[in-house]
């Protein structure tokens, strides 16, 4: 007796159902395929990307000369004398740029106020303020940051991008370490971990302390 079309349906569904089956694991394969090259992709882009350069590594180049006006010197508020980086040669510096409205530029100022005080008088802190020509905050929001704040270090601010443009500010805090002789040591853009703090300063303190900041 022959079967009928009936018959045959069952096997029909079963070619079906593993047909859709091994589909849909073909899907979840192509899927982690993709994912995996984009993990790949993501490592070769950080692996050739840009890197901070090694602490100290910079070129010693004359960091570039401009002028600011006081906010505080020690715990003098805002009394407008207008200063040169060039005056504060002589010892290591940490220059840092910030602003009033900059999200971690607090925690990077109260870092400072830290290092500071642990090098007991062997490093100079400068923090200016380019909120105003960078439309970053206002110079109230900047002096009520450092009230609050309690900075004690030398802080200014400038009137107009062109005054520090060779510095290429791109983000905001961003740090620069000289040597006592006014030259670059290190550069940092961004927010900092004070233990990355410690450890750039540190190495900006020995080199001077080993007379490698010599010309």
């Amino acid at each position: 007796m022959a079967a009928g079309p009936s018959a045959y349906r069952p096997l029909e569904l079963a070619a079906a159902k593993s047909t859709a089956v091994l589909a849909y694991w073909w899907l979840a394969l192509a899927g982690a395929l993709a994912l995996l090259a984009m993990a790949a992709g993501a490592v070769v882009v950080w692996w050739l990307g840009p890197r901070a350069p090694a602490i100290g590594s910079m070129p010693r180049l004359q960091a570039p000369d401009f002028q600011f006006h006081v906010y505080a010197s020690g715990p003098v508020p805002g009394n407008d004398e207008v200063r040169h980086l060039s005056d504060l040669k002589g010892k290591p510096l940490a220059l840092v740029f910030w602003a009033g409205r900059c999200a971690s530029c607090g925690d990077v100022l109260s870092a400072l106020e830290d290092v500071q005080k642990r090098s007991e008088g062997r490093l100079a802190v400068l923090a200016v303020d380019v909120g105003r020509p960078f439309r970053t905050g206002t110079r109230r929001q900047a002096e009520q940051l450092l009230s609050e704040l309690e900075v004690t270090y030398l802080a200014g601010h400038v009137e107009d991008k062109a005054s520090v443009g060779e510095y290429e500010l791109r983000r905001l805090p961003t740090l620069v370490f000289l040597d006592s002789q006014g030259r670059t040591f290190h550069r940092w853009e961004g927010a900092i971990g004070l233990g990355d703090l410690r450890e750039i300063v540190g190495a900006l303190l020995r080199s001077e302390r080993d007379g490698l900041s010599g010309g």
